[in-house]
C-alpha cells in the first residue's frame, strides 16, 4: 500500500513515518561469547542484559508511546501477524 502524499510531504507519502530495528552493541562480554562459541541463548541473553529489545517488544512500545507502527507494516515476523491499519 502506497503513501497518498500531500503537500506536506511533497507527495512522498513518508512524513511522520519511523522505522523499528533490531541492534545491539557488541560489547567485550558479547565479543569473549563469541570466541568461546557460545549458544545462541547465551548471546540473547548478553544482548538483553545490556538493552536489546525485540521487534514485537518496539512495536508495543510505540504504540504504548502513541505511535502506530502498523501504518506502514508490510506482512510478519517470527510467527506474529500485524494487523494492517484501517483509519
Amino acid at each position: 500500500m502506497a503513501g497518498r502524499g500531500c503537500e506536506k510531504c511533497r507527495n512522498t507519502g513518508y512524513i511522520g513515518r519511523f522505522g523499528l530495528y533490531e541492534q545491539f552493541d557488541v560489547t567485550p562480554e558479547i565479543q569473549a561469547a563469541i570466541a568461546e562459541k557460545a549458544p545462541s541463548s547465551e548471546l540473547r541473553r548478553l544482548a538483553r542484559m545490556n538493552g536489546f529489545f525485540t521487534l514485537l517488544e518496539l512495536g508495543i512500545k510505540a504504540v504504548a508511546n502513541g505511535n502506530d507502527p502498523r501504518r506502514n507494516a508490510a506482512g510478519s515476523r517470527r510467527g506474529v501477524r500485524i494487523a494492517p491499519f484501517q483509519s
